[in-house]
């Protein structure tokens, strides 16, 4: 098997099974669609991401990645994928990178895009670990289920949702027109994605204030998700403190 191409066998043990989720709606310029696709394939590219992976029970991880954006808007770009090591972490890297990030329209439909990543992993040839969904948004829901009803579905299953709010500009940006004319405060966003989107266990939000901020941020949460809440407590404890959620 060659673990950069995306194949495994049946019931191939990992820890940690993760759908990276991209948003490309009409919000979200040609730029900062590039910024998101390589800020996930150089943090895939760290020696301190490689380092995670190797120190889990399994040595590896699984990931795939799909864009979306309106309600019946999702395309999975990347399949699911063995990450074990430095090669097959920089062979994904360099298929993502080759990537021209789509863009698709119809709104922002937050719930229906957990959906989907919630059956990739009935998709998955993988075994085990945690089943993580890594969702990056510029907006609130304004298509399709609720993701509060959505993520509590999700959690009962046992998954968890983490949120990569990009939150540098208005959140309704492109979804309504003016109203009163004030724009939303960019911590709103982060703080809808903490109260109707993120979930389960150790879930957490990390969000993107500054345009600058994009690798930082994605290689932040990508470290954060690959050693998992337990071995970050761990850590922790053994350096005197507790990780915030």
């Amino acid at each position: 098997m060659h673990s950069g191409e995306g194949f495994a066998q049946a019931a191939n043990p990992v820890d940690l099974q993760l759908v990276i989720a991209l948003d490309v709606s009409t919000s979200m310029d040609l730029d900062e669609r590039k910024l998101q696709r390589d800020g996930f394939a150089a943090a895939f590219r760290e020696p301190e991401i490689i380092q995670a992976i190797q120190r889990g029970p399994n040595r590896r991880i699984a990931v795939i990645v799909m864009e979306w954006a309106g309600e019946s808007r999702q395309n999975v770009i990347l399949e699911w994928t063995e990450i074990a090591d430095a090669a097959s972490a920089t062979a994904f890297a360099d298929r993502l990178e080759r990537r021209i990030p789509g863009r698709m329209a119809l709104g922002t439909a937050i719930g229906a895009a957990m959906l989907r990543a919630a059956q990739l992993f009935g998709e998955s040839p993988f075994d085990g670990g945690r089943r993580v969904i890594n969702i990056a948004g510029d907006g609130v829901n304004n298509r399709g289920p609720a993701p509060a009803i959505v993520r509590d579905r999700l959690v009962a299953r046992g998954m968890t949702i983490n949120g990569l709010p990009i939150v540098y500009k208005s959140m309704l940006e492109g979804v309504v027109d003016g109203g009163d004319g004030r724009e939303p405060r960019p911590g709103q966003l982060a703080a809808y994605f903490d109260r109707e989107v993120v979930g389960g266990y150790g879930a957490f939000v990390e969000p993107v204030f500054h345009k600058q901020d994009f690798a930082r941020s994605i290689r932040h949460k990508l470290l954060r998700e690959i050693r998992g809440p337990d071995r970050l407590a761990a850590d922790s404890h053994r350096q005197g403190g507790w990780p915030a959620r």
